[in-house]
């Protein structure tokens, strides 16, 4: 069970009776989740818990994703600096698509089966990653056209 309380801009997140984490969500940011929750609930009908659920999750998501602008050059130094050890980029990448399979598995056990049909028909939600192929591969093959 999911619960949510607001203090000015700051959300208290918890699972269970378990406490999980305490945020500060920008007004824009919780204006983006709104919207995201209105447009997933106009397209699928959800449950007032349902509604929650999805905004504590968008909420998480969101968050995740806004690095400032230190943490951007840092992770960019830190690119460059592995780009001579392709290990550490292949582990950096499976990490951020375990991290996705996982929001996906979320979402799945917040909505029912009907509505995550919809959802995925929508392709508003990628469940699958599409692999690149790798330079070498795709250079080849246009040498051999």
């Amino acid at each position: 069970m999911y619960y949510e309380k607001y203090y000015r801009n700051s959300i208290v997140f918890g699972r269970s009776s378990k406490f999980c984490a305490t945020k500060t969500a920008t007004p824009e940011q919780l204006q983006q989740v709104e919207r995201h929750v209105a447009e997933m609930d106009k397209e699928l009908n959800l449950s007032a818990e349902q509604k929650e659920k999805i905004k504590v999750l968008a909420l998480e998501r969101v968050q995740q994703r806004e690095m400032n602008v230190e943490e951007r050059e840092e992770a960019a130094k830190r690119r460059r600096a592995m780009q001579a050890e392709p290990k550490h980029m292949m582990a950096e990448r499976e990490q951020r698509k375990l991290a996705h399979e996982q929001h996906i598995e979320e979402l799945k056990s917040i909505l029912t089966e009907e509505q995550f049909q919809k959802l995925q028909e929508s392709k508003k939600l990628k469940t699958k990653h599409k692999e690149k192929p790798s330079r070498q591969k795709h250079h080849r093959q246009g040498r051999r056209m």
